[in-house]
């Protein structure tokens, strides 16, 4: 029962949390609102636009894993096997991954951008709102 719970709690942690991002996107203006619309213009001007929706929506996919999905599941991992109950630890710990994984994944060597670092707080954010929702369905009951 607890497995089912926890899987069923994964899955509704990162749809809240892609809902989150698009309402923080749309609300800031910026990021995926300006990604949006973007995809928009390549449907309209592609001579195939299946083409170029199933690649969109297989680097959503991507994207999706990599950034909402990968540090619940590190933070769920690690909660599980030391039994850790409490909501902090899951807010705290989805949220500084989520924060982190943009610069571990920056290749420039420069100073990062003000954008930069408006996108890692939304991923923080977000992060924390994924931590939330896992430990009040999977998380506080043992």
């Amino acid at each position: 029962m607890r497995f089912i719970r926890i899987f069923l709690a994964l899955i509704a942690a990162v749809l809240f949390g892609t809902f989150a991002l698009v309402f923080l996107s749309f609300l800031a203006g910026d990021t995926l609102a300006s990604g949006a619309f973007h995809f928009m213009n390549a449907l309209a001007d592609a001579p195939d636009p299946i083409e170029v929706m199933l690649v969109t929506f297989k680097a959503f996919g991507k994207f999706i894993t990599l950034l909402l999905l990968g540090p619940i599941l590190l933070t769920a991992l690690i909660g599980e096997l030391l039994k850790i109950r409490a909501g902090l630890w899951y807010i705290t710990g989805t949220a500084i991954l989520s924060g982190i994984i943009p610069w571990l994944m920056r290749a420039q060597l420069s100073e990062p951008t003000a954008g930069e670092f408006r996108v890692a707080a939304y991923l923080a954010i977000v992060g924390g709102i994924i931590g939330f929702v896992y430990w009040v369905l999977a998380g506080k009951k043992s």
